[in-house]
């Protein structure tokens, strides 16, 4: 997704803009969560937070959403956090990033 790339290039307002449009069309999970990392770059963490849960409400089995959402949350509610965390890791077992946010928790 176009989004995708305006992020990894830094520019974050645009990758917002184009995320929204593209939920406004069909909105699904991944479209959720790469609005959420869009508003989580630009310091929008609430707002974030509320993206990657939509993107949970659409698909509850999201791993991505749910390490995103997690690594959030890790300072203002650790016990969800870590809730989200072994789910995702029981997706994806390999999944380095949510195995080192978890072992931060304990």
């Amino acid at each position: 997704m176009l989004a995708d790339l305006l992020i990894d290039a830094g520019n974050y307002g645009e990758a917002e803009a184009l995320a929204r449009q593209s939920i406004e069309l069909d909105p699904l999970a991944h479209r959720w969560c790469i609005l959420g990392v869009a508003l989580s770059k630009q310091g929008k963490y609430e707002a974030a937070a509320s993206a990657h849960e939509a993107a949970l409400d659409a698909n509850p089995g999201f791993d991505e959403a749910m390490v995103n959402l997690a690594s959030l949350l890790v300072d203002s509610d650790p016990v969800r956090a870590k809730v989200l965390l072994e789910a995702a890791l029981k997706i994806d077992p390999d999944w380095d990033e949510a195995r080192d946010l978890l072992s931060n928790l304990r």
